[in-house]
């Protein structure tokens, strides 16, 4: 009689007498340790394997083999394996599927946890755009016209042809970086109605048709050259004396780095932002005054609790970097944000360790100059020495002043460097202004002796609250009737020239 068809009674008997039967040769194996025995017999893979065999579905079992043989691609095949591939061990499978390789096996149970069993993985389809051949030659001759590249009087490079004929061509550079040279083309189809190709087709093809790009070049003489040449003559003396007067290696090696230390020495040039032409020779590059600029840098956490930032940059053909100068910049900046965030109430200062900024005239000062312009100045802090000026970092500005310079223009003035930052649509969240220096009176200095020590400064309405370390004890307070002078005195002004 089946199992199944038995009577619970019948069932109960039969287990008890195979419960006794496997007790029986339990105690007969390991009489001391039968209850080990018996856990050691339910967790071995044998007794595993014997359940999972008798628990498979052959003939589910065989279809699905079956269909794994039929399946025309990987893709089809890892679809069906992921099916079973959970529910059966390696070894099993392969019972069904003698050619599967634990690899597969491995896949198809990883596709089954990231698309479900038996999923369709949905492929991305990568389609080519087809350029019309009218598209690409009207691009072609614009990057090859007169305005966009040169030749050079040197140099020249062979093409190849698919019919295996060479063309000698002259060397050329292009004038403009490849984004400008999008941008122009963009605007040059817009005037004359023509329906260009997209942005990323456009930088392909220049990536493609690769040329050098045009650089400004300063000391266009031959003085460099003459230079590093006098430097290798003088290294060959001395190997040439070391060679024939008997003196030591090791001598001679000491001479030659003292003429590359002498060679380094005459390249460390440290400058600041100084005017550059496009095209100058040596002895235009000497004996230059630098361009003063001035970059104020305001953050603010907006409405969704993202950082914004807006700069400031305040250049100027020639001024005194004093506090005078300082309070007039900061006087402009206020009054700008003011227009622009009418809301604003407060503000905080954050300054490097510089005179103009550290010291008493500007530190009192300061208050008034934010009162002027309807703001309330909550503290001022002093970074580290040498730092705190990561947010006024200039690279950003400097690179798209160099892409304006090697574009063929000469920046020598103020105007002309307002210019080359407000060229190709400006650099984005930076306004730049070229200024005058203040003209109107201020009170010279103000005595505080250990200002130079204080790094943290609270505003309060009769007194000062500072700080050697922020936030270290409860401060000291500093009245304003400290320092000897009206509280009301005048913010010197830039006058702006041009935006």
């Amino acid at each position: 009689m089946p199992w199944d068809m038995a009577s619970d009674r019948t069932q109960r008997f039969h287990i008890c007498k195979a419960k006794q039967v496997v007790d029986a040769a339990l105690g007969e194996t390991a009489p001391q340790d039968t209850e080990k025995l018996w856990i050691s017999l339910v967790q071995s893979k044998v007794a595993a394997q014997q359940t999972s065999d008798e628990a498979i579905d052959f003939k589910l079992a065989d279809a699905l083999a079956e269909c794994y043989k039929n399946a025309g691609h990987w893709g089809s095949r890892r679809q069906i394996l992921s099916i079973i591939a959970d529910k059966i061990d390696f070894k099993t499978l392969q019972n069904w599927l003698p050619g599967l390789t634990r690899y597969r096996f491995k896949i198809a149970r990883h596709n089954r946890i990231l698309h479900g069993r038996g999923s369709v993985v949905s492929t991305v389809s990568s389609r080519r755009m087809n350029v019309s051949p009218k598209q690409l030659d009207h691009f072609l001759d614009f990057i090859t016209s007169a305005h966009i590249v040169q030749d050079l009087p040197f140099g020249e490079k062979t093409l190849k042809l698919s019919t295996k004929e060479e063309i000698a061509v002259p060397n050329v550079i292009r004038t403009l970086i490849p984004e400008r040279i999008v941008q122009q083309y963009n605007a040059f189809c817009c005037e004359s109605g023509f329906v260009p190709m997209t942005r990323s087709t456009l930088i392909a093809i220049l990536n493609v048709c690769s040329a050098s790009t045009r650089n400004s070049l300063q000391g266009l003489d031959y003085f460099t050259a003459q230079g590093a040449k006098a430097f290798e003559d003088l290294e060959g003396v001395v190997e040439e004396i070391g060679e024939k007067c008997g003196k030591g290696s090791l001598r001679v090696k000491e001479k030659k780095e003292q003429l590359k230390s002498a060679k380094r020495y005459l390249k460390d040039w440290a400058m600041k932002y100084l005017p550059r032409k496009f095209r100058e020779s040596q002895t235009d590059w000497f004996a230059k005054r630098g361009i003063p600029w001035h970059i104020a840098v305001a953050l603010r956490r907006g409405t969704d609790s993202q950082m914004e930032m807006m700069t400031f940059v305040h250049i100027f053909d020639s001024c005194n970097q004093d506090s005078r100068t300082v309070l007039a910049i900061l006087n402009d900046v206020f009054h700008r944000l003011k227009g622009v965030m009418p809301q604003l109430q407060s503000v905080y200062l954050r300054q490097d360790n510089a005179g103009c900024y550290h010291c008493s005239l500007s530190i009192v000062t300061a208050r008034q100059v934010a009162e002027v312009n309807g703001l309330r100045l909550a503290r001022m802090d002093f970074s580290d020495a040498q730092g705190g000026k990561g947010p006024c970092k200039a690279a950003t500005i400097k690179s798209h002043i160099a892409v304006y310079l090697n574009s063929g223009h000469d920046i020598e003035t103020a105007s002309q460097m307002l210019e080359a930052i407000s060229s190709f649509d400006g650099v984005a969240g930076v306004q730049a202004m070229n200024c005058s220096p203040p003209t109107s009176p201020l009170r010279t200095s103000i005595k505080w002796e250990g200002v130079s020590f204080i790094s943290n400064i609270q505003h309060d309405e009769e007194c000062l609250r500072v700080w050697k370390a922020y936030k270290i004890g409860p401060g000291k307070l500093v009245p304003y009737s400290k320092f000897n002078c009206s509280y009301h005195l005048c913010p010197a002004q830039v006058t702006t020239l041009s935006k």
